[in-house]
C-alpha cells in the first residue's frame, strides 16, 4: 500500500474528451486513468458527481442530433466503474464552498459558473494534488489563485508510448 494517497481531479471536459476518443487527448488520458489503475491506490482520479449530468451524450449524437442506445449504454458502463475514476457526492459543504467562490469573483467582474463553481469547490474540499481540464478559462491564473491548487490540460508522469500495432 502506498504511503500517501494523490488525487487528481478530472472536470467534464476530460471525461467529454475521453468518452469522445479526442484525437491528440486520449492517449494522455488513457495514460493517466492506468497510471491510477495500477498504482495500487497511491492515484485516484476523482470528479463530481455532477460530472456524470454534463457528459449526457457523445459528440456522434450531437452531430447527428439523434440518441443512440448503443452510446447511452457506452456512457453509463464508463460511469458505473468506480475502480478508477471516484465520484464525489454533491453536499452542503461544497454548495456552500460553491457559491462562496461564485461571489468571491462577482467584484473582479470574472464569471464563474454554477457548474466550474462546484467542480472547483469540490476539488478544493478534497485537496487534491492538481486539477485537469481542457476548459481554457479554467487554465487562468486566476482560478489557481481561487482556490490554490494547480490547474493544467492532462498530463501523466507515465505517458504510454503509441499503439504502432503487431510486433510479429
Amino acid at each position: 500500500m502506498p504511503d500517501e494517497l494523490s488525487q487528481v481531479y478530472w472536470d467534464a471536459s476530460c471525461f467529454s474528451s475521453y468518452i469522445n476518443g479526442h484525437a491528440g487527448r486520449v492517449d494522455t488520458l488513457d495514460s493517466v486513468l492506468e497510471e491510477a489503475r495500477t498504482s495500487k491506490g497511491g492515484l485516484e482520479v476523482v470528479t463530481s458527481v455532477v460530472s456524470r449530468v454534463e457528459v449526457a451524450y457523445s459528440l456522434q449524437e450531437d452531430q447527428q442530433r439523434q440518441l443512440s442506445d448503443d452510446e447511452e449504454a457506452r456512457i453509463a458502463k464508463f460511469w458505473a466503474d468506480n475502480s478508477v475514476v471516484k465520484t464525489v457526492e454533491l453536499y452542503d459543504l461544497i454548495v456552500d464552498e460553491a457559491r462562496g467562490l461564485i461571489r468571491q469573483v462577482m467584484p473582479s467582474r470574472l464569471r464563474l459558473k454554477p457548474m466550474d463553481a462546484i467542480h472547483l469547490a469540490t476539488a478544493k474540499r478534497l485537496g487534491v494534488r492538481e486539477i485537469h481540464t481542457y476548459d481554457k478559462k479554467w487554465l487562468n491564473q486566476n482560478y489557481v489563485d481561487l482556490i490554490g491548487i494547480t490547474i493544467n490540460e492532462p498530463n501523466s508522469i507515465q505517458p504510454m508510448l503509441p499503439n504502432f500495432g503487431p510486433t510479429d
